[in-house]
């Protein structure tokens, strides 16, 4: 080794000096003899000049490192960063000529590696990946679950994430050319075929019977091959046009739902473009708006009768108890029905054509003094309700009987008739009560 000063990083490797190599330390090789030697306090050892001085100044072995006279240790630039021996600063590493000085390409390499995880199998390259033998860009992590990216430049890690929910798609993200790209728009994913299907284009619906239903996305097939496409804001995917528009627009699925791009009062907002109208409503493709199910024609658009499945009702009731709300009119006569989530009780619903439109409470008859209930779609009063047919009606049978007859437990005014064995209920005059021996209503006729 020729006569000069040098650095300590020419004799030792910097695992035999600690972490780093010391910037006051050099020694001075003459004659064959090496000599350590400090700096004075306040300063370091620069190789070029070889000599001590204030200020900073660049390390022989790695372009990251440098030192400064004001600090005690060895500094190191923020990854990716580089010392420049022209500014005698950090500067970004595209703009850095290291010479001999070795560049350090990944994270992992540099000497002070901060956020290390104990709990890691490997701690800091689980967290900060190599970008080595990667190409530039937006890309998958590697060895990651298919949400995280990492974006790579000149073999280094500029960034790195994950991808967030898709608020169109209202799916799951993973990195695909260049971008966070939704599942559903992904080859070998979860991107639909279009096989067998003629060339046009296509709500979600089509393709995924229950959901994902969207306004603001839609497939096209074009000579079986399926490309996915989100509208331009302030439009949305009309079915039957096969357009991104402005306005509001029938949804395939379900005679409730539709698309619009405008601002909604009424109805339910149930995605991005996608609304619902109030049960038992319907959306109209000839007035473009809610009306009454009565009015509205759905074509093949499915007719939902039962509110509990509105998609409204289902998210509102997610955890159920939605039946205590809207008790389902399947198979029930139009008009008044007794309630059957609350049942036997004076409580009723009113339904027709299958949906429930209506309901409420049987209220007392004065006239008659017994509560009323619902019966043959109607509030019947209890005595004139047969006791085989509810079990809160109050009317016997005659069982093939002719006469009249007291209640058993009732006002001596109310009695029922059999005539050829059926049985109707009557209620006396004012003032009047039921000769038993007669069958006639008698003025004062005394009560036993």
């Amino acid at each position: 080794m020729n006569d000069g000063n040098y650095d300590a990083s020419i004799f030792y490797l910097s695992s035999e000096l600690g972490q780093l190599w010391p910037c006051r330390v050099y020694f001075d090789c003459k004659n064959g003899i090496t000599t350590p030697m400090t700096c004075p306090n306040g300063t370091i050892f620069e190789e070029q000049s070889g000599k001590c001085k204030t200020g900073k100044g660049s390390f022989s072995v790695e372009c990251q490192i440098y030192c400064d006279a004001t600090k005690t240790d060895m500094q190191e630039c923020s990854y990716p960063d580089m010392f420049s021996e022209e500014t005698m600063s950090c500067e970004n590493f595209t703009k850095v000529e290291c010479g001999s000085r070795r560049e350090v390409f990944d994270y992992c390499q540099t000497r002070i590696v901060p956020g290390r995880c104990s709990r890691c199998s490997n701690p800091c390259i689980d967290q900060y990946p190599s970008c080595d033998g990667l190409e530039d860009g937006f890309q998958a992590w590697p060895s990651k679950p298919t949400e995280y990216w990492i974006i790579c430049y000149k073999k280094r890690l500029l960034e790195k994430g994950t991808c967030k929910e898709d608020n169109i798609w209202k799916s799951r993200k993973m990195p695909y050319n260049g971008t966070c790209t939704s599942v559903l728009a992904i080859p070998g994913e979860s991107l639909p075929s279009c096989a067998g299907r003629p060339n046009g284009n296509y709500d979600t619906s089509q393709f995924f019977p229950t959901g994902p239903w969207l306004c603001k996305a839609y497939y096209s097939c074009k000579d079986g091959v399926t490309t996915a496409h989100v509208c331009p804001n302030g439009t949305v995917f009309d079915g039957k046009s096969g357009e991104c528009k402005m306005g509001s627009y029938a949804f395939s699925a379900m005679c409730q739902l539709f698309c619009s791009s405008l601002e909604w009062s009424e109805g339910y907002d149930f995605s991005e473009g996608m609304k619902e109208c109030e049960y038992p409503q319907l959306f109209s493709t000839e007035s473009g708006t809610c009306e009454n199910f009565t009015d509205v024609t759905c074509g093949t658009r499915h007719e939902e009768k039962e509110g509990c499945n509105y998609l409204k009702q289902k998210y509102i009731f997610r955890r159920g108890l939605c039946q205590d709300t809207y008790p389902s009119c399947k198979n029930k006569s139009d008009g008044i029905n007794e309630n059957p989530i609350r049942r036997p009780a004076p409580y009723f619903i009113i339904c027709l054509q299958d949906r429930l439109i209506g309901g409420g409470v049987c209220e007392f008859d004065s006239f008659w003094g017994v509560r009323t209930f619902p019966f043959n779609n109607t509030c019947v009063q209890a005595y004139a309700i047969p006791k085989a047919e509810y079990s809160l009606g109050r009317l016997p049978s005659c069982n093939g009987t002719t006469g009249s007859y007291r209640y058993d437990d009732s006002p001596c005014d109310v009695y029922y008739r059999c005539d050829s064995g059926t049985a109707t209920a009557v209620k006396c005059p004012e003032n009047y009560n039921l000769n038993t021996v007669s069958g006639n209503c008698e003025l004062n006729y005394p009560c036993n």
